[in-house]
């Protein structure tokens, strides 16, 4: 059939106009990658395809999640942004994160007290434990003053400033010997007479993962989850909660400044924070539950941080003040802890 001009261009019109439409209804969200993706598929990627036509673009930012929204100013990649309360610091003093509207978030009714903030929501609690290879190490610590014991000589592994792990390692060495965030002089002291027992440092938990596995690792200040997933795939790992106490490693999510999807971005959230998908992530890759009403299984929630009385003992960072010595902090471990 032959087509005027005129009706052309409105026939071609309608077909990017409705490929635009198309295109728009794609909600991008910057996670953690690996299995944490992983779950967010099997329990609320299809859901929310389902109720709300958007369908979800997951991208991995398992190191850093300052640099891509940080780099995109006011015209963002993503429309949510997972990340630790790190970043969620950094990310809220720069304006990148938008205040939430908490009537699309009802679920948030259900969270620990404190865990729902202005711009951003605590949606699973971790620590930063001690993890250890149970084939090598027969007795477990107790203690962070342990890894200092000099059986584990060559086979204890850090993470490498500035990965929050590295720096809950470094504020624990700190406090345990008398300092603090405001007070680092003592762990860097401390971890300085650690050297000869370093076997590597990891920048990101593939690098981890891979240390223990090889062998070259037997111990290390590790995300206790990440020892969860690990030993339920054959890895004989396993993680302690010093007696001095562990780091919080909380997860948070938030909304990107400029993005378009607003609405539909805490209507995500929400879904993220109901009681199936907390329960899968307890229960696939160890990361305790924000919703106070989500019930585990005994076995679960023995793995995880569970429960008023465990999520008030977690030792909480003060990362307002970690963020301000940051690149100091950063330099001096380079020239004091990885340098031969």
């Amino acid at each position: 059939m032959k087509m005027t001009t005129g009706v052309a261009c409105v026939a071609l019109w309608g077909l990017v106009s409705g490929a635009t439409v198309a295109q728009d209804k794609v909600l991008n969200v910057l996670s953690y990658g690996g299995p944490w993706n992983e779950v967010q598929e099997k329990t609320v990627v299809e859901r929310f395809k389902k109720e709300t036509g958007y369908s979800v673009t997951l991208g991995s930012q398992p190191v850093n999640a300052l640099a891509p929204i940080m780099a995109a100013k006011d015209n963002p990649v993503y429309d949510v942004v997972w990340m630790p309360a790190e970043d969620y610091s950094a990310l809220s003093a720069a304006g990148q994160l938008l205040p939430l509207d908490y009537s699309n978030i009802p679920n948030a009714k259900d969270l620990y007290e404190g865990s729902a903030l202005k711009e951003g929501i605590i949606t699973s609690f971790a620590v930063v434990a001690i993890v250890y290879n149970t084939d090598k190490i027969k007795t477990p610590p107790t203690s962070w003053n342990d890894l200092w014991n000099p059986a584990y000589k060559g086979h204890v592994m850090l993470g490498d400033l500035p990965h929050s792990y590295a720096t809950s390692f470094l504020v624990m060495a700190a406090r345990v010997n008398g300092g603090g965030e405001s007070n680092i002089d003592p762990g860097f002291k401390k971890i300085e007479q650690l050297k000869p027992s370093i076997s590597g440092f990891y920048k990101n938990s593939g690098v981890a993962a891979q240390m223990f596995q090889q062998g070259s690792a037997w111990i290390a200040p590790w995300h206790h989850g990440r020892a969860k997933y690990m030993a339920d795939r054959g890895v004989p790992l396993a993680y302690v909660v010093p007696k001095e106490g562990a780091p919080a490693y909380l997860s948070m999510i938030g909304v990107v400044k400029g993005t378009k999807n607003k609405a539909i971005a805490e209507k995500y959230i929400n879904m993220v924070l109901a009681p199936d998908a907390q329960i899968a992530w307890a229960t696939i890759i160890g990361a305790g539950p924000a919703n106070k009403t989500v019930k585990l299984d005994p076995a679960i929630a023995s793995t995880v941080p569970y429960g008023e009385d465990q999520v008030k003992k977690l030792v909480k960072l003060d990362w307002a003040t970690i963020l301000k010595n940051q690149d100091k902090w950063v330099e001096r471990w380079q020239k004091e802890v990885t340098s031969p």
